[in-house]
C-alpha cells in the first residue's frame, strides 16, 4: 500500500502503489503515481507527480502542473 503522514489530501485523489506522502498537502484531484515520494511540500489541484519522483523541501507542484517520472525536485516551485 502508500503511506501517509502527517498530511491533507483533498478529494478525489488517486494515490499509487507504494507513495508516500507525509507532512504535506495535497490539493483535490491530484494524482500521486506509483513509488512517488511527497515530503513538506504543497501539491495543487489536478497537479500530477510521475511514478518514482521526489517532490520534497517545501517545493510547490501548482495547479495542473506535473513532475515526470524519475525527477527529483527540493525547493522549487513547479507551474
Amino acid at each position: 500500500g502508500s503511506e501517509v503522514s502527517g498530511s491533507v489530501i483533498g478529494t478525489t485523489c488517486v494515490i499509487g502503489e507504494g507513495a508516500v506522502i507525509e507532512n504535506s498537502v495535497v490539493m483535490n484531484d491530484a494524482v500521486i503515481e506509483p513509488r512517488a515520494r511527497v515530503s513538506d511540500s504543497i501539491v495543487g489541484e489536478h497537479g500530477h507527480i510521475g511514478a518514482g519522483a521526489l517532490v520534497s523541501d517545501r517545493s510547490i507542484v501548482g495547479p495542473s502542473a506535473s513532475v515526470a517520472a524519475q525527477t527529483s525536485l527540493s525547493g522549487v516551485k513547479v507551474g
